[in-house]
């Protein structure tokens, strides 16, 4: 093997495994395997969404704070539904469970 070609290709993986990475973050949506055992929207966000947004909605590291947002119920039921980025899809939430969800998400009810 060329010496010169040997001496880059611990770089050439790793910038290989960084496209691999980024193409499965952000070109494949994650689905969730959460399923909810109740309809009750505070225990569901806090099983589901807390591990990330915090308990209170604060957010955490690169995960947003939904406290201080003021996002449409519609919006957060398609996020919810479809998943975006780094957050994965909960399509087993679905009808009057996930509009209770998406309600307490945009009415900031993190307390309940």
């Amino acid at each position: 093997m060329n010496p010169k070609i040997k001496k880059w290709l611990p770089f050439i993986i790793l910038i290989l495994i960084i496209i691999v990475t980024a193409f499965y973050l952000f070109l494949n949506t994650l689905k969730s395997t959460y399923v909810p055992t109740t309809d009750n929207p505070g225990q569901i966000y806090r099983e589901a969404c807390s591990g990330c947004h915090g308990v209170q909605g604060e957010g955490k590291g690169l995960f947003p704070n939904l406290a201080d947002q003021t996002i449409e119920a519609a919006h957060v039921r398609e996020i919810i539904k479809s998943g975006a980025l780094m957050m994965p899809s909960f399509e087993q939430l679905q009808g009057d469970t996930l509009n209770k969800v998406a309600e307490y998400v945009s009415q900031h009810k993190f307390s309940e």
